[in-house]
C-alpha cells in the first residue's frame, strides 16, 4: 500500500469511526478519559490501560485530524491491511469514544477535559471520572481498580490517585510511592492536594475541576492542584482527597 492510499484509506475508517459512542453499562462504575494521545505509542498504553480498568465508558481525544498521522490513525483503528493474528484488546475506537481534535489543535490537556462536559458525565451515570494522561501506565499487581474505588467510596473520599513513580516530589511528596513499611499498613493517606497524572474525581469535584479549569487562561493546567481545594471549599462543596498507599502507576 503506498502512502497516499494508505492516508486515503485511515482517513476514511477514521472519519468513520470517530464520535462512535461506546457503553458497557455492566462494567467498572468509571469514566476513563484520556485527555489528548501524542502518538500512535501512546494509543497501546491507553488501550492496556483501559484493559486494566474495564470502565463503563472511556473518552479519548487526539490532537490530530484524521489523516494527519496515518501511524496513529492505524493505532487507533486498528491496520488498514488486515486484522492482527491470534487474540487481541479492542483496538481504541472499538473500546472507547475517540474525537478527533474537539479543541482544534490549541490548548494543553485542560483543553480536552474542557470538552468533557459535566452534563455528559451525569447522563453516563458513573460514580467516577478516571482521568489518566496519555503517558501514565496502569501495570498489573501495582493497580488493581475494583479495590481503589472500593477504598476511596469507602472513605467518603472526592479526588483520589495511586501513589506516581517519578511524580515531583518536592512539591508533591506525598505522592511519591513508599516502602510497605513506612505505611503501617494503611492503604493510602489522606492528602492536601492531588498531582495530576491519573487522578480519579466524583462526579461533582469534577463538575468543580470543570468549572475551575480556564482554557484561555491556562490550558496547561499548572496550579490547578493547588487551586482546586479552596475552589470547591469556596462553592460549599467538600473536597477530601487521598492518594499512595499500596496503589501505584508511573
Amino acid at each position: 500500500v503506498d502512502a497516499a492510499e494508505r492516508k486515503a484509506a485511515a482517513t476514511r475508517r477514521c472519519a468513520a469511526a470517530a464520535r462512535r459512542p461506546v457503553v458497557d453499562a455492566g462494567a467498572l462504575d468509571v469514566l476513563l478519559v484520556v485527555p489528548g494521545l501524542l502518538d500512535a505509542g501512546r494509543v497501546q498504553v491507553a488501550r492496556r490501560n483501559w484493559a486494566m480498568l474495564r470502565p463503563r465508558a472511556c473518552i479519548v481525544p487526539t490532537w490530530q485530524r484524521c489523516g494527519d498521522d496515518p501511524d496513529l490513525d492505524e493505532a487507533i483503528d486498528g491496520p488498514i491491511d488486515g486484522e492482527e493474528d491470534g487474540p487481541r484488546l479492542p483496538y481504541l475506537s472499538e473500546a472507547c469514544d475517540v474525537p478527533r481534535v474537539p479543541t482544534k489543535g490549541t490548548g494543553g490537556y485542560v483543553a480536552q477535559l474542557k470538552f468533557v462536559l459535566p452534563a455528559h458525565v451525569q447522563a453516563l451515570g458513573v460514580r467516577w471520572v478516571f482521568v489518566v494522561l496519555d503517558d501514565v501506565r496502569l501495570f498489573a499487581g501495582e493497580f488493581d481498580a475494583v479495590p481503589f474505588f472500593r477504598i476511596a467510596a469507602r472513605n467518603n473520599l472526592d479526588v483520589v490517585s495511586p501513589a506516581i513513580r517519578r511524580a515531583h516530589g518536592r512539591r508533591f511528596p506525598e505522592m511519591r510511592p513508599r516502602h510497605a513499611e513506612l505505611t503501617n499498613g494503611a492503604v493510602g493517606r489522606r492528602v492536601a492536594k492531588v498531582e495530576l497524572f491519573a487522578t480519579a474525581f466524583t462526579r461533582d469535584a469534577y463538575h468543580c475541576f470543570h468549572d475551575l479549569a480556564d482554557v484561555e487562561m491556562n490550558a496547561e493546567g499548572y496550579g490547578y492542584p493547588d487551586w482546586l481545594p479552596g475552589y470547591c471549599a469556596l462553592r460549599g462543596e467538600g473536597f477530601a482527597a487521598g492518594g499512595g498507599g499500596g496503589f501505584r502507576a508511573a
